[in-house]
């Protein structure tokens, strides 16, 4: 099926280009009307083969910048139909109902191809974060007897999209060579090969990652589907949290917005999404693999002990008898300043918080005895967070400010 340009080609992506770079292989495609002048991605050669010699990891990557600006897509090659078709009909209005900041657009291309009429891969590919999200997917497309030979994980990914930190910072590519290795050593214990991606699509977004990630990491997926056959990406929020409306993370549409990324020759999943975060770490509590390497922090490698993420899984791992399995892997000295703020940020969340609420119910049913700077500073605490989710005015940073002295967190963690 072929279509004709716009009259207002606002952006315009060129067909892909393969090329050898050193040891790796790298797929470019070359724009015009955004603030870089190519996408590109980057494997190492044994990985060639998986490369998707079509448009359709750009049309994902760049959607969202598009969207920010307003300004329609012009795809000159081939694209797969039905991507192209979810994306028109389904994808844009999902996104401009839930991603702050962007407006409808439109895709068109010079060719929508079947993905099939390409390469198309058997492999079930998921990104190795080693956190908690990324270790469930693990239990339940590797590790347990009940998963399909079809669906069971064959390739573990790492990209560097833009997760580690700006891409264009130094420390960001330190810390994704630290992470790396350490996720290599997972795989290898995992019995499955892991592909280290890098591309510079976070070239292309000043807005935080957390918005766009889900796209980000299925472009990669989309930029490899000559391998996969499959793709899973883990889910941060159960099915009870998933409303598309306006929301920090674009985490919390994955399971209506991947399926909507798929095509005939790629099937991209949520993972995860059928447990709460408190199920998720009874389930990774169980896996030697991760009592070793679990790595959640949001500030470097290893774990601090102190940031919201490593606080809510020392918290989560305390409420379920778990963390002397895991204590070597965070500094525990650390938490223990943080613990009085984290249990006041836990015990003010509202119970309808997808993550926290979970927490503050499990916290309140446990035999922990408060003592009465604990209550005091839980009762400012919610005072701090009705105000601060009730009214939106000039000076309300200061509320924000006033919490994060309180209990060392943010509001909005």
């Amino acid at each position: 099926m072929s279509g004709t340009s716009p009259l207002r080609q606002e952006i315009v992506i060129m067909p892909p280009e393969i090329r050898d770079v050193g040891s790796e292989v790298q797929l470019l495609f070359a724009v015009d009307g955004l603030t870089e002048k190519s996408l590109w991605f980057t494997v190492e050669r044994e990985f060639a083969g998986f490369i998707a010699n079509r448009l359709d990891a750009a049309l994902v990557a760049l959607l969202p910048a598009a969207m920010y600006l307003k300004r329609d897509i012009y795809l000159k090659g081939d694209v797969s139909e039905d991507l192209m078709f979810n994306v028109n009909h389904y994808v844009v209005p999902l996104l401009v109902a839930a991603m702050p900041g962007v407006g409808r657009v439109r895709a068109t291309a010079a060719n929508q191809v079947s993905a099939s009429s390409h390469n198309v891969g058997h492999g079930v590919f998921t990104g190795l974060s080693c956190g908690i999200d990324s270790f469930a997917t693990v239990h339940d497309y590797l590790l347990s007897d009940t998963v399909p030979d079809g669906l069971q994980i064959t390739h573990f990914l790492f990209n560097e999209v833009g997760g580690h930190g700006s891409s264009r910072q130094q420390r960001t590519k330190e810390l994704f060579e630290v992470r790396l290795e350490a996720s290599k050593t997972v795989a290898a214990l995992l019995g499955r090969p892991l592909i280290r991606v890098t591309s510079n699509v976070d070239f292309f977004y000043s807005n935080p990652f957390r918005q766009t990630h889900t796209l980000r990491n299925a472009a990669v997926a989309h930029a490899l589907a000559g391998g996969a056959r499959h793709f899973l990406y883990s889910s941060s929020y159960p099915y009870s949290s998933i409303h598309p409306e306006p929301f920090p993370t674009s985490a919390k549409i994955d399971p209506i917005l991947l399926p909507l990324l798929s095509t005939t020759g790629l099937t991209c999943h949520s993972a995860g999404a059928g447990y709460s975060r408190l199920e998720k770490m009874a389930i990774v509590s169980k896996i030697a693999t991760a009592a070793e390497h679990l790595d959640v922090c949001t500030r470097g490698h290893p774990n601090c002990g102190s940031c919201f993420k490593c606080a809510r899984t020392i918290f989560s791992l305390e409420l379920l008898g778990q963390l002397d399995r895991f204590s070597g892997l965070f500094s525990i000295e650390a938490y223990r300043k943080a613990e009085a703020g984290y249990l006041a940020h836990v015990r003010s969340a509202e119970y309808s918080h997808p993550v926290l609420g979970e927490l503050r119910r499990a916290s309140e049913q446990s035999s922990r005895v408060l003592n009465a700077k604990d209550h005091i500073r839980i009762g400012l605490a919610r005072i701090l967070r009705r105000v601060i989710g009730r009214w939106r005015f000039a000076g309300s940073w200061r509320l924000h400010e006033a919490y994060r002295r309180l209990t060392n967190f943010s509001a909005s963690e």
